[in-house]
């Protein structure tokens, strides 16, 4: 566990003199909540509302990965609450790697690492990834001439430090 899933584990149990609060606003007892803490990393967590589910995919989800039991049920269709679970994840997903973009004019393109992506690699071909990513107001034009790319090689990361190690950068 990270520290930023560390808080948002931690925050339902903290009192309102916990908090400082920035903007009263209108919150909704049965939304998601998020957590943002920039230190060290700007680091990111959601504390997601559980919905009802069926009873076979609450035992699914109780196995090694809740996620690919989640993943595995979207993308084959076995339930409508996964599959909208799946859309929301690309859609967040594709937004802040627009963010990315435009924050480091990666105009080079953004390439897409991890071990989720490549397993629901369908549900990035659906559009919804490109429609948050490019919706940027006027820097969507941009966005839309950057190139995106899944990463598919799963020994990338170590191919990337064996190379840094046999070149390492002139001081």
């Amino acid at each position: 566990m990270n520290d930023l899933e560390a808080n948002a584990w931690g925050i339902p149990f903290l009192s309102p003199r916990d908090f400082y609060t920035v903007n009263k606003g209108a919150s909704d007892p049965c939304g998601n909540a998020a957590v943002i803490a920039a230190g060290t990393w700007l680091g990111e967590a959601g504390l997601f509302r559980d919905g009802p589910e069926p009873r076979w995919l609450a035992a699914e989800m109780k196995g090694p990965s809740p996620a690919a039991a989640i993943s595995r049920a979207g993308l084959g269709g076995r339930s409508a609450l996964c599959a909208r679970a799946l859309d929301l994840f690309v859609s967040l997903y594709g937004a802040e790697a627009g963010n990315l973009a435009l924050k480091l004019m990666a105009t080079g393109g953004v390439y897409i690492g991890g071990g989720i992506a490549p397993k629901i690699a369908s549900k990035f071909k659906g559009g919804r990834f490109m429609k948050a990513f490019t919706d940027k107001g006027r820097m969507g034009p941009l966005l839309c001439a950057v190139p995106v790319r899944l990463i598919l090689n799963d020994d990338a990361a170590l191919l990337g430090a064996a190379r840094r190690a046999a070149f390492p950068p002139e001081r």
